[in-house]
This record gives structure tokens, C-alpha cells and sequence, in this order.
């Protein structure tokens, strides 16, 4: 479950940041009984033959 939001898009950031930067983030989204989701898009890539990622978390099940 994702109990912080913000600290779990930091994170989330600094660990695609090695591989990307440029990200587009969206969220967190908050839902009704604690369910949260953010997602990104990057579209610069630091890894050879990646052009893009695209990530999205959440604690639904």
C-alpha cells in the first residue's frame, strides 16, 4: 500500500532518473478508501535503444 504519496513518487523519480530524464509525472491521484496511483512518461531515454518509458503505480488490487 502506498501510505505516502509523495515520498513514493520521489522515489519512483529518483530511481527512472537513471535511465531517463525529461518525466512528465501525473499525479498521485487520490481515490476513495486510500487508493492512490501516479504515473510518468519520459521521452529522453540515457539507455541505447530505449526512446521513451512510460511508468504507472498504484496500490489497487
Amino acid at each position: 500500500m502506498i501510505d505516502e504519496p509523495e515520498k513514493s513518487v520521489f522515489e519512483v523519480l529518483r530511481l527512472s532518473n537513471q535511465i531517463g530524464n525529461e518525466i512528465y509525472v501525473i499525479g498521485p491521484i487520490l481515490y476513495e478508501n486510500n487508493r492512490v496511483q501516479f504515473e510518468g512518461i519520459c521521452s529522453s531515454s540515457s539507455v541505447v535503444g530505449i526512446h521513451w518509458f512510460h511508468f504507472r503505480i498504484d496500490n489497487f488490487e
